[in-house]
């Protein structure tokens, strides 16, 4: 009975991946042999690191935009409510009649609500910015203290 042991110079070929493997027999190492193993060993785990880190790289970006989207669906819905919303304050405006978030002028869509809001919400931003500009020993971080 003869077994086959394939010497130390055949090679032999892994099914898996069809990737050249040569033979090293432990009893005989020949030092090229097993330098050559070695360095292919090497070469091929450098690459599987590679894919490894592109494959995390592409879910990460995926997660990421995920999260992106899921916030601007989030913006978007609180935008659509906002629309809907009407401001009895405004019920005047011959513009957006209340609804200042849709209204349908021309300059009012381009400032994503209507003039008449716009206008009120920079007034009280003017009026606060005023009011911590006047800070003195009688106003004091925007209140006035009386005597």
């Amino acid at each position: 009975m003869s077994s086959q042991n394939p010497s130390n110079s055949q090679q032999n070929e892994a099914p898996e991946t069809n990737q050249y493997l040569p033979n090293i027999d432990p009893a005989h190492e020949n030092p090229t042999e097993l330098i050559n193993y070695v360095q292919e060993v090497q070469k091929f785990e450098d690459e599987v690191e590679e894919e490894i880190d592109e494959m995390i790289e592409k879910e990460l970006e995926k997660e990421i935009m995920n999260e992106m989207d899921k916030a601007r669906n989030n913006e978007i819905e609180e935008d659509s409510e906002d629309e809907d919303k009407w401001f009895p304050d405004y019920k005047d405006c011959q513009c957006c009649h209340g609804f200042v978030y849709n209204c349908k002028g021309e300059t009012c869509i381009l400032m994503g609500q209507c003039y008449c809001k716009m206008k009120d919400d920079i007034e009280q931003q003017i009026d606060k910015t005023d009011c911590d500009e006047k800070e003195d020993d009688n106003n004091v971080q925007g209140a006035v203290l009386a005597n």
